[in-house]
């Protein structure tokens, strides 16, 4: 019988991030093109992707699984913890403390100083969105009340978030 592959959590997972990075690049590279009021879904899918990602990160398991290797050598791959694919349950799946920080660096965030909402609300509000921007020929699938800057604004508050917490975040990581 084959053993199951051991488990690590370590956040943020950064095979996670590094993808969420590729996503937001490709929004603000799309968000920056002469056409960018023609590429609205493009843009707002790759934004609301980064978001995803980004907070899976905050909530991943590190899995290192045997593969046929006479070194016994393990190949590396990321789980996110949350199966969920809206936003405000992502992040009510992220560890109290994690979440904590979060809401005390939005507070503060420069970007969202003026921000009536809290980080859940707003998140809330882009429930559904990615849905919207892959099926927009549905009834009610509309992405018109979306506000793209606002998106990705989101996620380079997340991105920045990440990257400066990285080593507290480190010192938090648990075996699972």
């Amino acid at each position: 019988m084959a053993k199951e592959p051991e488990l690590f959590g370590v956040i943020p997972d950064m095979l996670i991030v590094s993808v969420a990075d590729r996503y937001l690049q490709a929004a603000v590279v799309l968000r920056s093109n002469p056409a960018a009021n023609l590429l609205a879904l493009p843009v707002i899918n790759a934004a609301i992707i980064a978001i995803e990602l980004y907070l899976k990160s905050l909530n991943a398991t590190t899995v290192y699984s045997k593969i046929n290797d006479p070194d016994g050598f393990r190949q590396l791959h990321s789980k996110a913890m949350s199966r969920d694919h809206h936003l405000s349950g992502q992040y009510e799946d992220l560890d109290f403390d994690v979440r904590w920080k979060l809401e005390d660096s939005w507070r503060i965030a420069d970007d969202f100083q003026f921000e009536p909402r809290t980080l859940r609300l707003l998140l809330k509000e882009f429930d559904g969105v990615f849905q919207k921007t892959r099926y927009p020929f549905e009834e009610n699938n509309g992405v018109d009340g979306v506000n793209i800057d606002r998106l990705v604004s989101l996620a380079r508050f997340l991105k920045e978030f990440i990257y400066e917490h990285e080593e507290e975040f480190y010192a938090w990581s648990r075996p699972v």
